[in-house]
């Protein structure tokens, strides 16, 4: 290595001496000290390392250590250093470091201890003789010029000593803060103490209130004849929400305000609605009035949070004992996400805590505390139901003491049913994904329905008008846009536009095979990044050898297809010529995609699914984008087979007399599937009635058919 380390100014050439001089450092020694007062920064730092350019005599690096200790006893070997002298320098100035001189440490701490505890006087520090050095005429009066650089000198060594004092003040108040906020922290930590010894009590408290029933509201919703005494109770895991049961999706759905409405729906009839809800004889299930928050287009954000706090925190305990009904609430509870644990949640809990011997005591004391905080939350659950048990009459008659902490003896009289881990028993698709999964068989010629729901969550990535823009021809101007069309079916169609793109060669090469035409290859050189205004003579600019950037791109005219419907909005539009809005007379055309969440397949549909999409406890929290699109698509369903029903009747009729040895039924159900088939294998889908000639006669020819069991149906 070129460079040599000094640990003694001896050792220095003279280069290095002199250079040191020259950059204001005369003297500077490796095991210097020195002590910076910046602002608020405070520190210490020595001399470790002084190195020398063995060829150029030069010093090439000074490095430094930090204190550690607020005695100075020790010193970091290696915190900072500077390229030179004259770096160093620079870096002391500039961070006002000065250099610790005569005296020890401790001498220049007992200093500052003296000044802070008032002991020492300030004015000791104080220059005697300022009035005279702030007199021109007494400074000419004082003699030689040898008297002069003594007084200067004097001066700059009493200015070093204040300095050195006022810095060595600053590091003790540092070193008294620092033992101050570790005495703090210790009384926090004893504060802490007692915080935690009060919330074990509070928590007993909480626990022993629940099971009294204290502040409990116990309301009977119906009254008849209970459940046998033998019937054992039934605790449900899952928390369900009012307004999904209901499924009312106008105006926003239920809330904490209409719970005696759902109250009067839970008995509703039989009582049809609760034995649904809750089958078992005898037990509880958990109900809050909402899972989501309620948009109440209030205008006052204040307002609103708190309403739908209360629909978000209001817990209430559905009771069932044959044919009696009670609802309880407790502002002391809130259960949340589930009445009991995860089969697995406590254990994985359990086994959290335990596989971590590498651990910190810190990381350690978390999983502890994490544990007995899930444990406390459902040890209040458990007592509730035990209070409700033991001190009201709900659950009786009972055959015996039931202690749900210890059901060894009486574990037949009481069920825990894990509703909250089950999954789609069906195996069939969630809500949204049958919809997605229909909606992508979209083609020309097909049917749509069109709920008429556009609320803001239906247009997906484009909003209202970003989507009413997206019209063709003249009605992609904002302020002509036509109101979203009515609810009812469609007839889809595909609607072709010309579209020129200009491709890089790479990107031209991957898409070539979508390319329907290609009107013109350009095999000159054109722009990477060709500019609007003139595409074929402006360069990208000079690459790396000087060169203009140039590459090869291609000029493609393709046909791009949208799925769209055809309606007539009934809104009025601007005239020109009348300088006056009047009624829209032409149909519009507006663009639709298969994700939409307002349209469904109409084609595909079937009852059967609708049912069963309408019964799904598993996409009830999508109610309100679900029922209403759920309920008109039923509702239009119906109307269509009714409208059906006189041509199935005439053709099962008439081909009774042709088909002697079948049944009607029998025959009934093949006409109902060939009609499926008749609407599906034509590109142009539409219902059918009696009057349909063609219908009649293809129909009647596939009902007919000897190889029946054999065609082909898609």
């Amino acid at each position: 290595m070129s460079n040599k380390s000094i640990i003694s100014r001896s050792d220095l050439p003279e280069a290095a001496r002199k250079e040191l001089t020259d950059a204001g450092l005369d003297g500077l020694n490796v095991g210097d000290t020195f002590i910076c007062d910046e602002n608020d920064r405070c520190e210490i730092i020595r001399i470790n390392r002084i190195d020398v350019d063995k060829k150029a005599g030069e010093i090439s690096y000074i490095g430094y250590g930090h204190a550690t200790q607020w005695d100075c006893s020790e010193f970091s070997k290696e915190y900072g250093g500077a390229h030179g002298a004259e770096e160093f320098n620079s870096y002391l100035e500039r961070h006002r470091y000065t250099k610790i001189t005569e005296g020890s440490f401790a001498e220049w701490q007992q200093k500052a201890r003296d000044i802070i505890n008032g002991k020492a006087d300030i004015s000791l520090y104080k220059d005697a003789d300022s009035d005279m050095v702030n007199s021109e005429t007494a400074l000419m009066s004082n003699g030689s010029k040898e008297s002069l650089i003594a007084l200067q000198q004097d001066l700059t060594a009493k200015k070093q000593t204040a300095a050195l004092v006022t810095a060595f003040v600053n590091w003790e108040m540092q070193r008294q803060m620092s033992e101050l906020k570790a005495v703090k922290n210790k009384m926090y930590g004893v504060l802490a103490e007692f915080g935690e010894k009060i919330k074990k009590i509070m928590r007993v408290i909480t626990i022993i209130e629940l099971y009294m029933g204290i502040d409990e509201e116990l309301f009977c919703i119906q009254e008849g004849q209970k459940a046998p005494v033998d019937t054992p109770i039934t605790f449900r895991q899952a928390v369900l929400y009012m307004d999904e049961e209901i499924g009312h999706w106008e105006n926003g759905g239920l809330d904490y305000t209409n719970i005696a409405w759902f109250d009067e729906w839970l008995v509703k009839g039989k009582g049809e609605n609760f034995k649904k809800l809750f089958p078992e004889e005898k037990g509880m299930v958990v109900f809050r009035p909402r899972r989501f928050p309620k948009d109440y287009n209030e205008g006052d954000p204040l307002k609103e949070y708190f309403m739908n706090k209360e629909n978000v925190n209001s817990t209430y305990l559905l009771i069932r004992n044959g044919e009696c009904l009670y609802r309880v609430f407790t502002e002391k509870l809130v259960i949340l996400p589930r009445l009991f644990p995860l089969r697995r949640e406590l254990q994985t809990l359990f086994d959290e805590m335990n596989v971590s011997k590498h651990r910190s005591s810190y990381e350690k004391e978390k999983h502890k505390e994490k544990f007995e905080d899930s444990m406390y939350h459902y040890r209040k659950r458990a007592m509730l139901m035990q209070g409700l048990i033991d001190r009201s009459e709900v659950f009786h008659p009972l055959p015996c003491k039931i202690n749900i902490f210890n059901l060894e003896e009486t574990k037949e009289l009481v069920n825990f049913v894990y509703d909250d881990e089950a999954t789609l028993p069906s195996g069939r698709l969630t809500f949204k994904d049958w919809q997605k999964q229909l909606n992508e068989g979209i083609t020309h010629g097909s049917r749509v329905l069109v709920t008429g729901e556009y609320g803001g969550i239906f247009f997906g990535q484009y909003g209202k008008e970003e989507r009413q823009a997206r019209l063709f021809g003249s009605l992609k101007y904002h302020h002509n846009l036509p109101d979203t069309p009515d609810a009812g079916i469609y007839d889809v169609e595909v609607y072709k536009e010309e579209t020129t793109e200009w491709l890089k060669e790479d990107e031209y090469e991957k898409q070539k095979a979508n390319v329907l035409q290609v009107i013109k290859t350009r095999q000159d050189h054109i722009l990477r990044h060709y500019m609007p205004d003139d595409p074929l003579t402006k360069p990208t600019g000079k690459n790396v050898e000087g060169t203009d950037d140039y590459i090869k791109e291609y000029r493609v005219i393709y046909m791009k297809e949208h799925l769209t419907i055809m309606y007539t909005p009934g809104d009025t539009i601007w005239n020109d010529d009348e300088c006056r809005h009047v009624p829209r007379s032409k149909r519009v055309r507006w663009e639709i995609w298969s994700d939409d969440k307002f349209i469904l397949h109409w084609d595909r549909l079937s009852e059967e699914d609708i049912d069963f999409y309408l019964e799904s406890r598993v996409d009830r929290p999508n109610y309100l984008d679900m029922m209403p699109v759920l309920q008109r698509t039923k509702k239009l369903i119906q109307e269509e087979q009714q409208k059906e029903a006189p041509f199935i009747q005439l053709l099962t009729g008439s081909l009774t007399s042709q088909m002697p040895g079948y049944l009607m039924e029998d025959i009934r159900e093949r006409v109902v599937r060939c009609i499926d088939w008749w609407k599906w294998k034509n590109i142009i889908k539409r219902p059918i009635d009696k009057d349909d000639v063609l219908a009649i006669r293809m129909i009647e020819k596939r009902v007919k058919s000897k190889n029946y069991h054999n065609l082909k149906w898609d």
